[in-house]
């Protein structure tokens, strides 16, 4: 019997399977035996050059029978890389295994004996090995006598399948085992072959949950927890005009990942709906706020503000969020997370604290502006049309006041003609004012920006009128005429 413990010091296997391109983002798993004895042959031309090539020779032909592994829980992971080229840089992806670095691979073949000069030179090579697969999988290598069960075996024709499959390149044994091995791709090429000389593919029975991810629930204090914030990455980033868009978007994504790690619940703080489908109307539930917080007219922030709190899996879900996938051959948008807080600890300008506050996306009308039959507008005893732009703003508020008796009154509302930006304007009728879903389009669709003024200092977020919940609506702390926001 010999038996090989490899412990991964990153972390991480980098392999990409024979014959298959580093851009299909396949990993290989387990290592393959044929990449394990060439391991072997480079370290022996390293350390041992030359030295008893008959007795090398008789450890790899004994090596080449069939092993099985011990492959423990992993997962797999990818980055991109730009490589240097003579004319441009090319995109490679890099994929890969993530492993527990407690948690070693076991190579092991059961039925086979080493003599003491074989063994000990097989001993004396793996003292030597920093890697496997790719120089950047640094590993540990020995040999052990104790070892748990194989789960990852050869598979025999036509019997039952124990698992998933998976073609593993392994060595013929022969004479030529220790040529073969040497065989470089440039050598491929030059002999027309699709598979290296003297090698073998290799059914293996692989656990079929071998890059099952798991989740573990963390054990929470009580400190609340009802602001989440990310960084926005992508090439281009969204618009600001699209803010609903990835407001939706990072609801739809949120909910759907909640559902995975709980066994397909639901979550009303996240949707916004109770059990039975109906919204929640109390605003307690949460907002996906996308933001352009250096005003360049590119979308920048998200924040998922939830006034009620979070729960521990509700948390989870949350900030597992990676990337927003629009789908239909659209970029996708990474998330880079910042930090998850109070909003009493959080001084980001959707949660500033100011008396006067402007619209930086467009509060869109959610009634219809009310007329008499002959086209004059209904107007209140204040002036104000019933149910006009300002009227809406006015009820909106009230009703916030009526949830949270500590808001302050809303004194004044100008209207504002269009959203400032660092270097231009933007109409607030070019901006995306439906969702992909709900009731929006039985809304008027008119959209308007204002200037709100209140009787006291309040904190942000404000965020008004139809789709407030996934960033329409949203107004920002504004200076005042030195500079420095309102106090």
């Amino acid at each position: 019997m010999v038996a090989l413990e490899i412990s991964f010091l990153a972390g991480r296997f980098h392999a990409t399977p024979w014959g298959r391109h580093v851009n299909e983002g396949i990993s290989e798993w387990p290592p393959s035996p044929w990449r394990v004895l060439r391991m072997l042959v480079a370290l022996w031309h390293r350390d041992l050059p030359g030295e008893e090539p008959e007795l090398f020779i008789s450890l790899l032909n004994k090596l080449a029978e069939l092993p099985s592994f011990y492959l423990p829980p992993a997962t797999q992971g990818s980055s991109q890389h730009y490589m240097p080229a003579p004319s441009k840089r090319r995109l490679v992806f890099d994929t890969f295994v993530i492993i527990n670095r407690e948690n070693p691979v076991y190579i092991i073949w059961p039925d086979t004996n080493l003599s003491e000069a074989e063994m000990k030179m097989l001993s004396d090579l793996l003292a030597n090995a920093t890697y496997l697969g790719r120089g950047e999988s640094w590993a540990d290598i020995k040999l052990v006598t104790q070892y748990p069960d194989p789960n990852c075996f050869p598979h025999q024709t036509g019997a039952p399948l124990d698992g998933e499959a998976v073609r593993v390149l392994a060595t013929e044994p022969g004479p030529n085992i220790l040529g073969n091995l040497q065989y470089d791709t440039l050598l491929k090429h030059k002999l027309r072959l699709l598979d290296p000389e003297g090698s073998r593919w290799v059914n293996y029975s692989r656990p079929s949950d071998a890059f099952a991810v798991t989740y573990q629930q963390k054990q929470r204090g009580n400190p609340k927890v009802n602001v989440v914030r990310f960084a926005l990455h992508g090439k281009p980033l969204p618009r600001l005009k699209d803010t609903v868009a990835l407001g939706e978007l990072a609801r739809v994504s949120a909910m759907a990942m909640f559902g995975r790690m709980n066994g397909g619940a639901t979550s009303s703080v996240l949707s916004g709906k109770d059990q039975e489908g109906t919204p929640l109307l109390n605003h307690q539930h949460a907002y996906y706020l996308p933001t352009d917080e250096d005003k360049d007219g590119w979308l920048d922030h998200l924040t998922v503000y939830v006034p009620q709190g979070l729960s521990g899996s509700e948390l989870d879900a949350v900030t597992s969020l990676c990337v927003l996938n629009p789908g239909a051959n659209q970029s996708e948008v990474g998330l880079f997370l910042l930090g998850v807080s109070d909003d009493s600890e959080l001084n980001a300008l959707p949660f500033g604290e100011a008396k006067v506050w402007g619209s930086i996306t467009p509060f869109v009308l959610g009634r219809f502006p009310k007329y008499y039959r002959t086209g004059k507008p209904k107007f209140r005893d204040n002036g104000h049309q019933i149910d006009g732009p300002v009227d809406q703003v006015y009820r909106e508020w009230n009703l916030r006041r009526a949830l949270n008796p500590t808001l302050p009154e809303l004194i004044s509302v100008e209207p504002m003609a269009s959203c400032s930006l660092r270097s231009r304007l933007i109409s607030w009728a070019s901006f995306r004012m439906w969702r992909r879903k709900g009731k929006g389009t039985r809304t008027p669709g008119l959209a308007y920006g204002f200037r709100l003024e209140f009787k006291n200092p309040v904190r942000g977020p404000i965020t008004l009128g139809y789709g407030c919940h996934f960033g329409l609506g949203l107004f920002f702390p504004q200076p005042t005429s030195g500079g420095m926001l309102n106090e």
